[in-house]
């Protein structure tokens, strides 16, 4: 099994685990008693996908995907339009 964790600061820890070829597994957890009033943890296995994986995450300035985007509805707005485009 291969594992990388990063303590973040003596309050936080997370890392990920190889638990299997398709399969990672991302683990966390939170000792903060000055924030939180029980210390909290959880896992999330995340699966291999055989799709491309798109980065969706929003930035300043980021005018192509705003482009794509009313390029898109613009078709599919045309597409469903009963009016007959008018």
């Amino acid at each position: 099994m291969w594992c990388w964790d990063s303590s973040i600061d003596d309050d936080c820890f997370s890392g990920l685990c190889r638990v299997d070829l398709d399969t990672l597994l991302y683990e966390f957890a939170v000792d903060d008693a000055d924030t939180f009033t029980d210390v909290f943890s959880g896992a999330i296995p995340l699966n291999r996908l055989d799709e491309p994986l798109y980065e969706y995450a929003c930035h300043e300035g980021n005018y192509g995907l705003m482009n794509m985007m009313h390029g898109a509805r613009e078709t599919y707005s045309s597409l469903t339009d009963t009016s007959g485009g008018q």
